[in-house]
């Protein structure tokens, strides 16, 4: 039998796709363009090689480590949910084979997309801003990291069945190994009595990727090596695992909770007059008669219970930072120094927005994939409808927390001036709690679009895709990711031109969209130039 017949077959179909070489190509277009940006407002070539490098290496960790929750955390589970997984095994194949041939599907045009922008990075070697030896170093610790982040996703994958458990389970996961541990790493570095556990926690990638740079390197390079082959040994024992657990949980079938009726009622003695008892789910009935998908989808409280999460987390941060006497933090990611909470507080924000993603995206997704949607256009439900049910569902699982979350960015540096965590209220004191104001405003304006430009992107996506579940990871990626890449583009441009674009497309009715996305060609023959 052929060495991995899966993932042989799967690069001789990504070899023939269109996507493959599109994905290479957007990248380095990209890079080169955020390339150009800072090298033309970076001042002299060294320090502008410098800064373009540290962006672009930046920008490829988060990316690599990312990639394992948007590109395999679903691809397993997938086909669990779909029936499909289990005719695999009815041929000779192992649990290696499909777990390999998963990673060459989904590792591919990831490995595509980082190995394009690494030519931009590699001029900041020639302009002198790094050595070659950095640069090199900085280049394995970035195909590792990815290397890893897909394996816990396909670990992940291959043990759960529900799409948003294997989304969060792997972030979680990729958190915890990666900056977890690299906290831990860095406190324990002045503790000498504590040398093997430190050794131990060096699995995070962010501690190779930190030691990667001349200085840390000549410090100590067996921190590096070590941490650097530690994560590569933790992503096979991931591989391995999922390659055991997928043999034995493939017939994983849904978890199934007893059928409760919405409400209890009383029929009265006539036989005609209904009383409401109590109700037994969360599912709001008096939306059932005008909008019965907005009483639908708002009887899902698990989205809505992880947003209050995350919210919860950043108002914490928000706390600690005042009482640490910290700059106000900043609710947008360019305004921010690289410091520790304002990281922070922007991957919470962009938390936020990937959970509103995938909730944009999966009600559409999930029933073109069980065949409901065809169903769902039989009845007399308009697509208006349609479309406002799941906005009233977005807007009653993210308008409570985000208000909140609002609130408290902007009391936070009028607390701050009272207390007196500045040390002068009418002097320079005042500069950073003006910006912090000036900044909540302008997010507080780009917020509603951006979100705006993610439901109507993520709608359209989940319509067209050929495969639903590639709908959310591409939502995420054009409308989260690419404004945090282009940080010297306003956001607002940017989910302007996402939003008319999606919104443009959805001027057809849904049963055109639908028949476009099956077939494209009949899809440009009946379309309007202006919609296509």
């Amino acid at each position: 039998m052929t060495f991995l017949p899966i993932a042989r077959r799967e690069l001789l179909v990504a070899s023939r796709r269109r996507t493959t070489f599109l994905v290479r190509l957007t990248t380095a277009i990209g890079a080169a363009l955020l390339g150009f940006a800072l090298l033309a407002f970076g001042g002299n070539a060294r320090t502008s090689g410098d800064l373009m490098f540290t962006y672009l290496v930046q920008g490829g960790f988060l990316y690599a480590l990312f990639a394992g929750v948007l590109l395999a955390a679903d691809s397993i589970s997938e086909e669990k949910r779909n029936g499909t997984l289990g005719l695999l095994f009815l041929t000779d194949l192992g649990g290696f084979d499909i777990i390999t041939g998963k990673l060459t599907i989904v590792g591919l045009n990831a490995l595509m997309a980082l190995l394009a922008g690494l030519p931009v990075a590699a001029l900041a070697w020639i302009l002198g801003g790094v050595t070659g030896g950095e640069f090199w170093r900085c280049v394995l610790v970035l195909l590792n990291t990815l290397f890893l982040s897909l394996a816990v996703g396909l670990a992940v994958s291959a043990r759960r069945r529900v799409q948003i458990e294997t989304l969060i389970r792997t972030l979680i996961w990729l958190v915890v190994i990666t900056f977890g541990l690299g906290l831990l790493h860095r406190l324990l570095l002045t503790r000498p009595s504590t040398e093997v556990l430190r050794w131990w926690l060096g699995m995070s990638p962010w501690v190779s990727f930190s030691g990667a740079k001349d200085l840390p390197y000549r410090a100590d390079p067996g921190r590096y090596w070590s941490a650097f082959w530690l994560a590569h040994l933790l992503a096979w024992l991931f591989l391995i695992a999922a390659s055991w657990t997928v043999r034995r949980r493939w017939q994983d079938a849904a978890v199934t909770q007893p059928t409760k009726a919405a409400v209890q009622v009383r029929i009265g003695a006539d036989g005609k007059s209904v009383s409401i008892l109590r109700r037994v789910i969360s599912l709001r009935t008096e939306l059932l008669d005008d909008l019965p998908i907005a009483a639908l989808l708002s009887s899902d409280t698990q989205v809505r219970l992880w947003v209050w999460i995350v919210v919860g987390l950043a108002g914490l941060l928000v706390g600690i930072n005042m009482l640490t006497g910290n700059d106000p933090l900043l609710p947008i990611s360019f305004l921010t120094k690289p410091k520790l909470m304002p990281a922070a507080l922007t991957g919470l924000l962009l938390l936020v927005k990937t959970l509103f993603a995938w909730q944009a995206c999966e009600f559409f997704a999930t029933c073109r994939r069980n065949g409901a949607l065809d169903s769902l256009l039989t009845t007399p439900l308009t697509d208006a409808e349609l479309y406002r049910g799941q906005w009233i569902a977005l807007r009653q699982n993210f308008l409570p927390p985000l208000v909140t979350l609002a609130l408290v960015l902007a009391l936070g540096p009028f607390i701050q001036l009272l207390v007196g965590a500045k040390a002068a209220a009418l002097g320079p004191g005042w500069e950073p709690l003006f910006q912090a104001w000036i900044s909540w405003l302008f997010w507080l304006v780009s917020l509603p679009l951006e979100l705006t430009a993610i439901w109507w992107f993520g709608m359209w996506l989940s319509l067209t895709q050929a495969r639903p579940g590639w709908a959310f990871a591409k939502t995420v990626a054009f409308t989260v990711l690419l404004p945090q890449v282009f940080f010297c583009v306003p956001s607002l441009l940017i989910a302007g031109a996402v939003f008319s674009y999606a919104r443009g497309k959805l001027r057809l009715p849904i049963r055109h969209v639908i028949n476009g996305a099956r077939d494209p060609l009949a899809y440009r023959a009946m379309t309007p130039r202006r919609f296509r």
